[in-house]
């Protein structure tokens, strides 16, 4: 049996986090041994990784550069590192991807011992400084990492990236668009060939089961028009244009109230933007929900309005449940949502609230959205088997 190590960073509630989370729960401890290494061991999805898998021990050289404190005065060395690289990182530039990079090479990777347990395979679940550390520190003959965003709009650098990714066995994508977006952004052939497409597993017996657990009965009760949003509290996520749009449905005299799951640094300023509006009865910042499957199949409609994505578990959670859909019109969305599904509206705040006002008051369209949906079989968890393969830890038949 194969021996695999899977790095990442954390697993708070994100997208890639789930999709990490799920991936473990459809795989069977007979497929193969796995190791789970997270720089921070911490998180709210913690507790929904199955007790087969192996969290080991972060290492304290990683442990103290991303953050936990030092115990010794080593450590404290390795404090006053992470600061002055990450300081050095950030004045040289602006572009989160290219400041990983620039903190990995020049400060980090010297401090940093090589993992001493050898694998079978060793995955990065993210790309940066996860994908880094697996082609640099873990002695593995087969090595992936998976890319979870639209490479282009997410700024990533080819330049930076190039060295690591011809290292690597296999780069792991989630959706076609994401797929082409790495291809037109590297000259070899040697990379290209290596980009694969495989779609985030979401197991809908899973989040059914989850999902009648009871939160808030008088969620389920009230008579408001019900919109739920899920997703980090950052810029990518556009929850700014979000709170604009609730405040254009409010001077409409809609009925609505617009739940928002998640946590991040522009919590003070969407907090901000609510109170400006004088939204606070209609938008609530919920904080993370360990299950938010209880408010996903208690509200009306989705709304996503982010600004670039790769592909959304929130909206294949949707299906699942049959939401309908609003969304705004980032580039790898139309590999996931058709008008039979929802609505794909323009990035403003005015469109968004046109796209919510038009399926609020077309109740007829609503619903044909929403028999549509369930008459729909979501859901992928059968395809934990191409990982299985993709990832050579069983040989294809």
């Amino acid at each position: 049996m194969k021996k695999m190590l899977i790095v990442m960073m954390h697993l708070g509630m994100g997208g890639a986090e789930k999709s990490l989370v799920n991936f473990l729960n459809e795989l069977s401890p007979n497929d193969c041994k796995v190791d789970l290494l997270l720089f921070k061991k911490e998180g709210i999805l913690l507790e929904q990784v199955p007790s087969w898998v192996n969290i080991i021990d972060t290492p304290r050289d990683v442990a103290v550069l991303y953050g936990s404190n030092p115990i010794n005065k080593k450590e404290k060395y390795l404090k006053c590192i992470r600061y002055w690289g990450t300081l050095c990182a950030t004045m040289k530039t602006h572009n989160n991807e290219r400041k990983q990079f620039v903190r990995w090479k020049k400060y980090y990777t010297k401090h940093i011992d090589q993992l001493k347990e050898k694998y079978d395979i060793a995955i990065s679940y993210v790309s940066g400084e996860i994908m880094n550390y697996v082609v640099e520190k873990v002695d593995a003959p087969f090595k992936a990492t998976w890319v979870h965003t639209d490479y282009k709009a997410s700024k990533g650098c080819p330049k930076d990236d190039e060295y690591y990714f011809e290292k690597l066995n296999k780069i792991i994508t989630i959706s076609d668009s994401c797929v082409n977006s790495i291809k037109d952004s590297f000259s070899q052939n040697t990379i290209k060939q290596k980009v694969i497409c495989l779609p985030n597993i979401v197991s809908a017996a899973f989040v059914k089961k989850l999902a009648e657990v009871k939160v808030d009965d008088a969620y389920q009760e009230r008579k408001s028009f019900k919109i739920l949003s899920i997703g980090r509290l950052e810029n990518v996520k556009g929850f700014d244009m979000a709170v604009v749009a609730a405040k254009i449905l409010q001077d409409k005299k809609i009925d609505f109230e617009w739940l928002i799951i998640g946590e991040g640094s522009e919590r003070k300023n969407l907090e901000t933007l609510i109170g400006k509006y004088a939204l606070n009865n209609k938008m609530k910042l919920l904080g993370l929900k360990d299950n938010p499957y209880p408010y996903l199949k208690g509200c009306d409609i989705v709304v996503q309005s982010s600004r670039f994505e790769g592909k959304s578990i929130a909206l294949d959670e949707a299906k699942i449940f049959g939401k309908p859909i609003i969304s705004t019109n980032y580039p790898t969305v139309y590999d996931q949502l058709s008008k039979d599904e929802g609505m794909i509206t323009e990035m403003n705040p005015e469109a968004i609230a046109e796209g919510i006002s038009a399926l609020y008051y077309n109740e007829s369209h609503l619903k044909l959205i929403k028999e549509y949906l369930k008459s729909r079989n979501y859901g992928n968890a059968s395809d934990v088997n191409k990982y299985i393969y993709e990832l050579g830890i069983k040989e294809e038949r």
